[in-house]
């Protein structure tokens, strides 16, 4: 029966990779799914009468197992979508974090480069009062990468990438901190 094939094929395991992929994958299906089971449904009744009772008690079981496989599939796609839209939304605030991050590395680079030769005590001062300027900005650097970690926590759990992402960032602002003293 082409309904049983359908139903095999959709509840075939997707491997773990590509989210966009994967949604892509799994949306086929459902649609396949679906497509299968409107067909069914728009079966002339005489196909059906010539249908034996078992027959048809075998095929309402595969529609309804079917049925319960097309509702999986439909949460699947949401649940990648979620993700999907989550880790679009991590990648902008990523770029920020980032740029907030290279404009400090920027500063702390400039007051290592002039302080690289002798300076006269006023260019000191000024240099040491820049360097002091930078620790509110690398705190508040922090405190947004904080936000963002408990956001990911939320929205994005067991994410190896996104925690790479973090790990990276937070060691840059650990290497600024302690460059800038």
């Amino acid at each position: 029966d082409n309904l049983n094939k359908v139903i095999e094929q959709a509840a075939i395991e997707i491997p773990s990779g590509n989210s966009q992929e994967n949604l892509d994958n799994i949306m086929a299906k459902a649609n396949e799914l679906k497509k299968v089971l409107e067909t069914i449904d728009e079966e002339p009744e005489d196909i059906q009468n010539v249908l034996t009772d078992e027959q048809k008690a075998d095929r309402e079981k595969a529609r309804n197992k079917a049925n319960e496989l097309l509702k999986q599939l439909l949460d699947k796609c949401a649940d990648l979508q979620k993700e999907l839209d989550a880790l679009k939304e991590w990648n902008k605030k990523k770029q920020d974090l980032d740029d907030q991050v290279n404009q400090l590395s920027d500063a702390v680079k400039s007051l290592e480069d002039e302080f690289s030769t002798p300076q006269p005590l006023s260019a000191a001062k000024d240099g040491v009062r820049r360097g002091e300027a930078l620790e509110p900005a690398i705190k508040e650097a922090e405190k947004q990468l904080k936000k963002n970690r408990d956001w990911l926590q939320q929205q994005l759990p067991n994410n190896p990438e996104v925690q790479a992402d973090l790990d990276n960032i937070n060691d840059q602002l650990n290497k600024l901190n302690q460059a800038r003293q």
